[in-house]
């Protein structure tokens, strides 16, 4: 820690850096994780939401409309992107104006997603296979009535 400021020349900022609190509390609940087999589910569940973007939006992506993307438990959707992203300046090619309209879709579905299509979104281990279908379904709906198809 002497090399962290004020005494070192390292800058840390952030509300619980460090504290030896919140690493305990980090600790246990990696521990906990691994018990769980968390990373397997979540795994499994990305895996359903993969094979429902391509059943329902398979049209929607064969037309450039949208590109979606999923490593691990974070996806995104990117807007009139033809490739997958690899830094900021490719992401921001992307038409946030139809990402904005997709969020308020989503938001009066009842649906709450980020509200930028510069975020990614998060399965976490509570999301079951018909949260995803809500979801998939209320995009496929979007592109539907957006563009009468």
């Amino acid at each position: 820690m002497s090399s962290v400021s004020p005494l070192g020349d390292v800058y840390q900022a952030g509300t619980l850096s460090g504290c030896p609190l919140a690493m305990a509390c980090g600790l246990e609940t990696l521990k906990i994780i691994e018990e769980m087999d968390a990373y397997s589910h979540l795994e499994k569940i990305g895996k359903v939401l993969d094979k429902l973007v391509r059943r329902k939006l398979s049209h929607q992506i064969e037309k450039g409309r949208v590109l979606y993307t999923r490593i691990g438990s974070m996806f995104c959707f990117f807007m009139e992107l033809e490739n997958d992203p690899k830094n900021f300046s490719e992401v921001t090619r992307m038409n946030e104006n139809l990402f904005s309209e997709l969020y308020v879709f989503l938001l009066q579905s009842g649906l709450y997603f980020g509200p930028s299509g510069y975020e990614t979104a998060f399965l976490n281990i509570h999301h079951r296979e018909e949260d995803l279908v809500l979801l998939v379904d209320a995009i496929s709906m979007f592109f539907k009535e957006k563009y009468s198809v």
